[in-house]
């Protein structure tokens, strides 16, 4: 039961990253500018996921690149790809609030630069490091072969750095559960759920797809039941935090994820709404928790389990 002299707790740990609360940004949201950072932090985000560091250059997209449907957009916006350089000199002035960042990695390099990457970071008090992974490829590989290939990945990261390492996947990544599992095994501290099914908008009068890149990713409050499935099912299968990125557009819809299993929620497509949802989703989990008496916001991971 909550405490009358105290308020509800929204701080959550993972691993030895401790934020104030489970609102995160997602890589290539707000931008990667120290100023960007800051204003993020200051409306009520618990902690940030930087752009990512990659040898790929940054594709120029011809417009449109988004486009507004039923129940969110679909969109072919690219995430920015950094160097080292780039990203050191944004972040390094960001003092005790670099605690809050954590550095996202393109996992489609060798290994060799990933690991140049962490180490050019490793000596900074950044909260810890986020290996990105799409479908691109996977598809042509052995479902075995593919986790195989991350097992050995995974081991070889947590033999380079101490801090917090979490994993980014897309929803519909082959053999998830088997990944979680090898996740827990080599010392991954959390898993991040990305929520963005593949669509496509065709002209009907000029017979050509809308977007310039043909196809996108969809993103907003339709893919949201999507994510709370894929979540409710990975919380039963691993025993490791779950971060979820998709359709979150209020607190109530942070909350039924939290309720799923998530622990940390990062907010894409509602950030349509400006930088005010941050405090206001904030602001639902806060209410939720005094309103059923509990102390923390930790009490209700995985709350709909029993």
């Amino acid at each position: 039961m909550v405490n009358e002299l105290t308020n509800p707790n929204l701080e959550i740990k993972i691993n030895d990253w401790i934020i104030p609360n489970p609102i995160l940004v997602p890589p290539g949201t707000i931008g990667f500018t120290n100023s960007l950072i800051k204003r993020a932090l200051r409306s009520g985000v618990g902690g940030v996921f930087t752009d990512p560091i990659s040898q790929s250059k940054n594709e120029e997209i011809e417009n449109p690149t988004t486009v507004a449907i039923t129940g969110g957009f679909i969109t072919t916006r690219q995430k920015n790809s950094l160097n080292i350089t780039e990203l050191k000199d944004e972040i390094i002035n960001l003092n005790d609030d670099l605690r809050r960042v954590i550095v996202s990695i393109d996992s489609k390099q060798k290994l060799n630069q990933i690991k140049k990457i962490i180490s050019s970071f490793e000596n900074l008090p950044i909260g810890g490091f986020n290996i990105i992974f799409n479908n691109e490829k996977q598809y042509k590989e052995k479902a075995e072969d593919n986790i195989e290939k991350k097992r050995s990945l995974f081991e070889e990261l947590r033999n380079v750095t101490k801090k917090t390492i979490i994993v980014s996947f897309q929803y519909d990544e082959r053999e998830i559960k088997k990944i979680g599992k090898i996740c827990e095994e080599t010392g991954i501290n959390a898993i991040v759920i990305n929520v963005a099914p593949d669509g496509m908008l065709i002209n009907i009068e000029n017979r050509i797809p809308i977007l310039s890149s043909k196809n996108g990713k969809i993103i907003g409050e339709s893919v949201k039941p999507i994510g709370v499935n894929t979540i409710y099912f990975l919380y039963k299968e691993v025993n490791i935090p779950l971060i979820v990125c998709g359709g979150i557009m209020t607190g109530e819809d942070a909350i039924e994820y939290i309720l799923a299993g998530a622990t940390g929620v990062q907010i894409d497509a509602g950030l349509s709404n400006g930088f005010s949802i941050f405090v206001e989703i904030q602001n639902s989990i806060f209410r939720y928790l005094k309103n059923h008496n509990l102390n923390s916001v930790t009490e209700i991971i995985g709350g709909v389990h029993g």
